[in-house]
């Protein structure tokens, strides 16, 4: 295969909206979000490490990124992000841009020599989407930033265009707090290509989960991601995906080993197969409640709890 130099090419905006037409749907078959929401094993290729361009700040012009003025980026975003501006989204693109980050993708892809499909969530769902079946009948997003990052991608990566995988449920997990994106998950459909292996893209990572629960319909179909990136993230940089062998130990050290049968039975899958950033989020919220002190048990009851009260604040 042949993997174009760096960025030679462009993306053109009548092709970015061509591709935005396409995805919006009608969504009259809704897979349930509740649980349970099966995941895939992390196995090999593991896909260990999210690679990240820039800093969720510099990304929205809320931090100083250095090449342009704050005003400038945050006016760009909000173009990209809530009116579906295609060249206000490949302008920011160009700002947040590493290229250590294309090197290490053209490394994964040189060393399998197949063509890679570049996939992102879509239909995205806006932040007003409710939990719930009959949540309004918005049939595409506004945010433009995830089509024209995959878009530059194949550009670059010589790639293809993801034409089949669809987001089938509509969650609204931009406004849900973290607990509750446990318990309400987006679902994927649609045929898998088991000859070509998939890169995974989106705008921003948080925990990881949307495209967790992707990858995991993908493999669950026979296919192989090979890399997962997002332009930003909070840190800056990039961060592991899925979930590291210390991370695991530290989740059974302070919950105990039920919380295996605990997880399987509240959320459908186990622990293990949470992405790096949910498992250290339970960590970090394990050691900051008052049950810590009590042992395991007393704080797996405390996460039942939580759990508990999120669901029933999202009915």
């Amino acid at each position: 295969m042949m993997v174009c130099e760096k960025l030679s090419g462009r993306v053109k905006i009548k092709d970015l909206r061509r591709l935005m037409a396409s995805t919006a749907s009608a969504q009259t078959f809704l897979e349930n979000f509740r649980p349970p929401h099966p995941r895939e094993a992390w196995n090999p290729p593991v896909c260990a490490t999210a690679l990240i361009h820039t800093k969720l700040g510099v990304l929205t012009g809320k931090e100083d990124g250095g090449s342009s003025k704050q005003s400038a980026v945050s006016k760009l975003y909000e173009a990209a992000k809530l009116n579906a501006d295609f060249d206000a989204a490949t302008k920011l693109i160009d700002i947040v841009w590493r290229n250590v980050v294309l090197d290490e993708l053209v490394s994964l892809v040189l060393s399998g020599g197949v063509r890679p499909i570049i996939a992102f969530p879509h239909p995205g769902f806006d932040d007003d989407d409710a939990i719930d079946h009959d949540a309004g009948s918005r049939v595409s997003s506004k945010n433009a930033i995830p089509f024209a990052y995959a878009a530059r991608l194949r550009i670059a990566l010589n790639g293809l265009e993801n034409t089949s995988i669809k987001q089938a449920s509509r969650v609204g997990r931009t406004k849900l707090h973290r607990f509750p994106r446990f318990l309400y998950q987006p679902s994927f459909v649609g045929a898998v290509d088991t000859d070509r292996p998939y890169i995974l893209v989106d705008d921003t990572l948080t925990l990881g989960g949307t495209l967790a629960v992707m990858r995991s319909h993908i493999v669950r179909n026979g296919g192989t991601v090979i890399a997962v990136s997002a332009l930003a993230h909070s840190l800056g940089q990039n961060i592991a995906f899925a979930q590291r062998q210390v991370t695991h130990n530290s989740l059974l050290e302070l919950y105990g080993s039920e919380l295996v049968d605990f997880w399987r039975g509240e959320i459908g899958h186990e622990p293990i197969r949470l992405t790096d950033a949910e498992a250290r989020f339970l960590c970090e919220w394990a050691a900051a409640v008052p049950e810590r002190t009590r042992g395991s048990a007393a704080l797996l009851l405390a996460l039942r709890t939580r759990l508990d009260r999120a669901r029933a604040m999202c009915r």
